[in-house]
């Protein structure tokens, strides 16, 4: 996504998503064709799902990735993704996900405009 600002050098990223995420987030990985997924103490309704861009559309990831998110959370999901992410938000759209809220990026970190997706099992007519 080039189009977004770099806020972050590499080694922060690390720390963060070290200390942070992987101790309070629940993370789905799929890692070559085999998803598995670990969960951390805390209930999770929002998911982030981020495909190296060398992957994207190579052997399903997202949606295995998606399914097993949707598994764990039957209840229903929300996320965002940045309104310019138009490969994203064909994606989620195309598996039941209904764009529910849109902003100007005010309160994002990216200052980008963002749109928050809303899965619920009996809004979509697709299980993927």
């Amino acid at each position: 996504m080039p189009w977004l600002p770099v806020l972050h050098s590499r080694e922060d990223t690390i720390t963060y998503f070290t200390d942070h995420v992987l101790l309070h987030e629940e993370v789905l990985v799929a890692e070559a064709n085999h998803p598995w997924w670990a969960s951390s103490p805390s209930y999770v309704i929002t998911s982030i799902i981020h495909i190296s861009p060398q992957r994207i559309s190579i052997r399903g990831s997202g949606i295995k990735l998606l399914a097993i998110a949707k598994e764990l959370h039957p209840h229903g999901l929300t996320l965002w993704t940045f309104q310019e992410n138009a490969r994203a938000r064909r994606f989620y759209e195309a598996r039941g996900f209904l764009a529910s809220e849109f902003t100007d990026g005010l309160h994002n970190k990216e200052g980008q405009p963002d749109v928050l997706y809303t899965w619920r099992p009996c809004a979509s007519s697709s299980s993927l």
